[in-house]
């Protein structure tokens, strides 16, 4: 009787292990299908995001300021880039100017991006500006966004417009005194009029 027991559990065995294996190979192919077809989400696990211009540190002329930048955005991620001038909120979306096609792309990749600062938002002031660019994104099928922040400081300084030649009359020839003479008088007869 032990025998037939021991008989009829293997056989039971064999029976489960090949319905467990056809159950098996109906599913796993539908759920390898299904990991084919998501989105890799690699990219957007760590976004990034960069100025490009101006430079860290740089001089630029104060008020209106175009700045432009790069990220990690692409056509398969649902990202944004938005700007800040000196903490000054809420965040100013920047204009996409990347050329990729696809989920997102055209008008809304910002691979690449740019933004200009107007009295409308807030302009460059003299002295030393912090600009922020923030990239936010949302993985496709998931509930969670990620972002990342880039800042650094540039530093406003006032432009003359107005460029002043100084003609200095040499001492060893009296006709390059007399033809400065001139021209400085004639510059002042076209300031009256």
């Amino acid at each position: 009787m032990k025998l037939g027991g021991f008989i009829v559990f293997i056989v039971f065995g064999a029976v489960l292990s090949v319905t467990l294996n056809n159950v098996l190979s109906a599913v796993v192919p539908e759920a390898s299908a299904q990991q084919q077809t998501m989105p890799n989400t690699n990219i957007a696990s760590s976004p990034g995001v960069k100025i490009s211009s101006p430079a860290k540190g740089q001089q630029v002329p104060i008020g209106i300021l175009t700045i432009s930048g790069t990220s990690t955005d692409d056509p398969v991620h649902n990202c944004q880039v938005s700007v800040l001038l000196n903490g000054i909120k809420p965040y100013q979306r920047t204009i996409a100017t990347g050329q990729n096609s696809g989920v997102g792309g055209g008008a809304n990749d910002y691979s690449t991006w740019k933004y200009s600062f107007t009295p409308g938002y807030a302009v460059i002031k003299e002295g030393i500006n912090k600009i922020t660019s923030k990239i936010s994104c949302s993985p496709v099928n998931s509930l969670i966004s990620l972002y990342k922040c880039y800042s650094f400081n540039v530093t406003g300084v006032v432009v003359n417009t107005k460029i002043q030649q100084v003609v200095q009359p040499s001492l060893h020839s009296k006709s390059v005194t007399t033809s400065a003479i001139a021209l400085l008088h004639k510059d002042n007869e076209g300031l009256k009029k």
